[in-house]
């Protein structure tokens, strides 16, 4: 718990201390009003619905979710900053940088002293027709014609 809030208030001020929250006043008034406010980054309000639906979606905790959820919202508002959302490339660009994102916390979490060797026995298992390779041969004739 004390990790969300060190995360939430580190995220106010970062945003905070640039002098702009990514948002302009008429994008916070079009923006859904959230109820269930458990973190600000920056104009962008995060509900409790949003960090419930990311535990179902990604099968994680409150905690991970909430910091997902944060990391997005720095991101994008990073990203608009910098240009990069007023196009469909701009878009893409945030979507690769999520992803990046999201790669680099699955390598943290997953290193291989965390997988046991049964674990990768029963994947093998389950694919192993994944890893077999067909036997192939190849032949060659040469015909040779008689002369007499």
């Amino acid at each position: 718990m004390v990790r969300i809030v060190i995360v939430v208030f580190g995220a106010a001020a970062f945003v905070g201390c640039t002098g702009e929250s990514g948002e302009s006043q008429a994008d916070q008034r079009d923006s859904p009003a959230v109820v269930d406010v458990v973190a600000r980054v920056g104009g962008h309000s995060i509900g409790a619905s949003e960090v419930e639906s990311r535990m179902v979606a990604e099968e994680v905790g409150a905690e991970d979710a909430l910091e997902h959820l944060i990391d997005e919202a720095l991101l994008t508002q990073e990203a608009e900053r910098f240009g990069f959302a007023k196009d469909r490339d701009g878009e893409r660009s945030i979507e690769r940088l999520m992803v990046r994102t999201m790669l680099r916390d699955l390598e943290r979490d997953n290193t291989p002293e965390s997988i046991s060797e049964e674990e990768v026995g029963e994947a093998y298992a389950l694919h192993a027709k994944n890893f077999q390779v067909p036997e192939r041969r190849r032949s060659w004739h040469i015909l040779i014609e008689e002369q007499t």
